[in-house]
């Protein structure tokens, strides 16, 4: 199964993508990946902190 993921992958890089480099690959994949990796990192960053009830910051 994850074979034929990889399979499609590479086939829509090369369908699409006009590769000619090892960075035109690394380029497609950033294209391809750009809003996945941009969500991911900005999880990181809505993280819930802890606050009491004044709405100050507390730790255990």
């Amino acid at each position: 199964m994850k074979e034929n993921k990889n399979n499609e992958v590479v086939k829509y890089i090369l369908e699409n993508y006009d590769i000619k480099s090892v960075n035109d690959i690394a380029n497609a994949l950033k294209d391809m990946y750009k809003d996945t990796i941009q969500t991911m990192m900005n999880a990181e960053f809505e993280l819930i902190v802890p606050r009491d009830r004044n709405r100050s910051f507390y730790f255990d």
